[in-house]
């Protein structure tokens, strides 16, 4: 027994030294990331490949009620007859926002719905082989 709760102890350290490590590494992957966001934007290209990996942009739509005023988007969407999107999660709202910005028509939601809500474009830059 005495073996194994040393062996916890000294297990419970190496895992705290390799979560402040990952953080360490996380700050600096972030800041390398921004370097590259830049230079994407500033040169207009969003994927560059380097030792049989792509480095690439990465796109993602968030969506949520404007000041989490969650009432006035249940009530557009009652409002709409769209009675099944009463009980919409985030991931959801996302969603529609994402296709009704990628429609070529000018849009899939109510005008109402669009003003309803906080709209963020989220650009990461990902990692891939080959």
């Amino acid at each position: 027994m005495k073996d194994e709760l040393g062996r916890i102890i000294a297990l419970d350290e190496k895992k705290k030294e390799l979560q402040d490590r990952l953080k360490e590494v996380n700050e600096e992957r972030r800041e390398v990331e921004q370097a590259i966001l830049h230079h994407f934007e500033s040169t207009g290209i969003s994927r560059v490949s380097m030792d049989g990996v792509t480095v690439h942009l990465s796109r993602r739509i968030s969506a949520k009620p404007k000041d989490g005023d969650t009432y006035r988007i249940t009530k557009i969407f009652m409002d709409h007859g769209m009675l099944d999107m009463l009980r919409v999660h985030s991931n959801t709202l996302s969603s529609m926002a994402r296709e009704h910005m990628e429609d070529a028509e000018g849009g899939t939601l109510p005008p109402e719905l669009w003003d309803a809500l906080e709209v963020d474009e989220i650009y990461q830059v990902r990692t891939r082989k080959g």
